[in-house]
């Protein structure tokens, strides 16, 4: 399995694009060091997120290594979506 066969849709849970092709969006790669706590296959060693086009305009991706999950943040300078 690829990285980026992980990839299905927009980090924005409230866009429903999907991921066809490199250079539409953005890619971001976190490495991660337990793939249990993040509900990811063992073996994993790192947690793959696209953003959109749209979104990708607008809002930015951090991963949260306390909780395990990734957040959308909004950059600054970009209107609400």
């Amino acid at each position: 399995m690829t990285v980026l066969s992980s990839v299905k849709t927009c980090a924005n849970p409230d866009c429903k694009a999907r991921f066809k092709r490199l250079g539409e969006g953005k890619i971001t790669v976190f490495p991660i060091g337990n793939p249990e706590l993040w509900r990811l296959p063992a073996g994993t060693k790192r947690k793959v997120v696209w953003l959109c086009v749209h979104c990708s305009s607008s809002l930015a991706v951090q991963a949260d290594y306390r909780h395990h999950t990734i957040r959308l943040v909004h950059k600054a300078g970009a209107g609400a979506i």
